[in-house]
């Protein structure tokens, strides 16, 4: 498992591999997260095939990702059990003036 500690929020953003663990915070509420290497290929229009590469395109992409989760969150009234998880069809939750204008294709880490 690769990790690193953000230096703007007491977490640390873990990669088991298959996904990337972090936290968010709304308000008082921290929620555990989790991204999809998927998602995170989505969202940063990066294949990933390691998990440095991971990690790099999570910290590049970070603003997005928990702007989604954020707002994945806030679309779930009352408490949330459980990690958040983030799957490739939530990009959807990205605002359309959020979402980059891609050329449809992908780079490579």
């Amino acid at each position: 498992m690769t990790d690193m500690v953000n230096p703007a929020s007491p977490s640390r953003i873990v990669c088991d591999g298959a996904r990337v663990l972090f936290d968010i915070a709304n308000g008082d509420e921290t929620i555990e997260c989790a991204i999809s290497r998927a998602a995170l290929e989505d969202i940063s229009e990066t294949r990933c095939f390691k998990p440095a590469q991971m990690l790099a395109s999570f910290t590049a992409a970070r603003e997005r990702i928990s702007a989604v989760a954020l707002a994945k969150r806030q679309a779930r009234p009352g408490p949330l059990e459980g990690r958040l998880n983030i799957w490739a069809d939530d990009m959807d939750f990205l605002e359309p003036e959020a979402d980059p204008d891609s050329s449809g294709e992908r780079k490579t880490a």
